[in-house]
């Protein structure tokens, strides 16, 4: 189960071995609420819709055609955040965050992407996105390391913002 504040979903680990497209689960939903959109991940390294139906507390669906998926039973939850970022740069030079930005939501939804960089190092314009469920959109924001700066660990986060609120990777 996850739960965070008011976002509420559940992440089932299946195994379909042998393959089979008949196959079925039945999850208890009472401590998250009602399944308002279904994702699943795949060994083969997919995101399929998952389509079920939501019956009082229980909600029953199909299980993916593959050995082994994740499936995410979304109540309401913000989006799934990838990023990735040059893990070295010289002062002086700029790098690219790179955030990938999935709505899992049942709902169409906008979304948008500040940098939070390190005490006095320049914030860019954040970037903004709108989103079909199930769509990925990729937001660059360039990180601007100051001339002069020392040999040191410096944290730089990004705020990506929807409906459900606002999350720091």
């Amino acid at each position: 189960l996850f739960q965070d504040g008011q976002q509420r979903a559940a992440l089932v680990n299946l195994i379909n071995s042998p393959k089979t497209e008949t196959a079925t689960c039945t999850i208890q939903t009472d401590q998250f609420g009602p399944v308002r959109a279904a994702w699943a991940y795949t060994l083969e390294g997919k995101r399929l819709p998952v389509t079920g139906r939501q019956e009082g507390d229980k909600y029953r669906f199909r299980v993916p055609v593959s050995e082994l998926s994740t499936v995410v039973l979304v109540n309401r939850v913000g989006p799934m955040v990838r990023w990735s970022l040059p893990r070295t740069t010289t002062p002086g030079e700029s790098v690219k965050l790179r955030l990938e930005v999935d709505n899992l939501g049942p709902e169409p939804a906008a979304f948008s992407a500040r940098l939070v960089p390190t005490k006095g190092w320049p914030a860019p314009q954040a970037k903004s996105e709108a989103l079909a469920p199930g769509a990925t959109a990729v937001l660059e924001l360039p990180v601007a390391v100051p001339a002069g700066t020392g040999f040191a660990r410096h944290d730089v986060r990004a705020q990506v913002t929807g409906p459900d609120g606002a999350f720091t990777t």
